[in-house]
């Protein structure tokens, strides 16, 4: 299937609405002075990063990292937080 310039010129601003008016809206509310505002490293990241500001707890087999952020996700959606 080819096609047109045309077609895709057309298309191409429909899809980038749709996808401008998707974006999903999280509040953020930074509960230590250190704390950093997620944000993505490059355009295209799947993911923002986060950044610690404090270990709140450090055992034998796990490390828990305090962030100093409070965020509100928006019902039915979900956050998931991995290390790299």
């Amino acid at each position: 299937m080819e096609w047109s310039s045309e077609f895709l010129q057309d298309l191409f601003p429909k899809i980038q609405n749709k996808l401008e008016k998707s974006k999903m809206k999280v509040k953020i509310k930074k509960l230590h002075p250190n704390a950093v505002v997620p944000q993505y490293a490059k355009a295209g990241d799947a993911g923002m990063d986060l950044v610690a500001t404090s270990i709140l707890s450090n055992t034998t087999f796990d490390i828990t990292f305090g962030m100093g952020i409070a965020l509100e996700i928006p019902e039915g959606f979900v956050g998931l937080i991995f290390p790299r």
